[in-house]
């Protein structure tokens, strides 16, 4: 079987690289919506085919797509009141549902992933 994958991140294709990374899927889950998201990772976790340092880099990589770095979240500024809330609760059920789905075994994430959670 030939996979077929794309893997964006700055660098990896200045490499040479034999293989597929095993975690070539993780940028694609992050493009799905939450609750399809949180089904995924639900799904994956209950079949334990994938380690859970793998799952922890699928939820880091939601994170960084769909919550704003917390540096750059606070020097923008939002047209209303309005859309700030709405874009806060989101932000907010996105946060919550991350911290959720992490995995409970050491290691899974990194201490940096964690800081950026907890000052977001």
């Amino acid at each position: 079987v030939t996979w077929s994958y794309t893997y964006t991140r700055p660098g990896y294709n200045k490499k040479q690289h034999p293989s597929v990374p095993k975690d070539w899927w993780t940028e694609d889950v992050a493009e799905l919506d939450l609750d399809l998201f949180r089904s995924i990772i639900s799904t994956v976790r209950s079949t334990k085919t994938i380690p859970p340092p793998l799952i922890g880099e699928a939820l880091h990589v939601y994170t960084c797509k769909h919550l704003p770095d917390p540096l750059e979240a606070h020097s923008s500024t939002q047209s209303s009141a309005s859309r700030a809330e709405e874009t806060l609760a989101k932000q907010r059920r996105i946060l919550e549902s991350i911290v959720g789905m992490i995995p409970g075994e050491p290691g899974s994430v990194s201490c940096r992933f964690l800081l950026r959670l907890s000052s977001g």
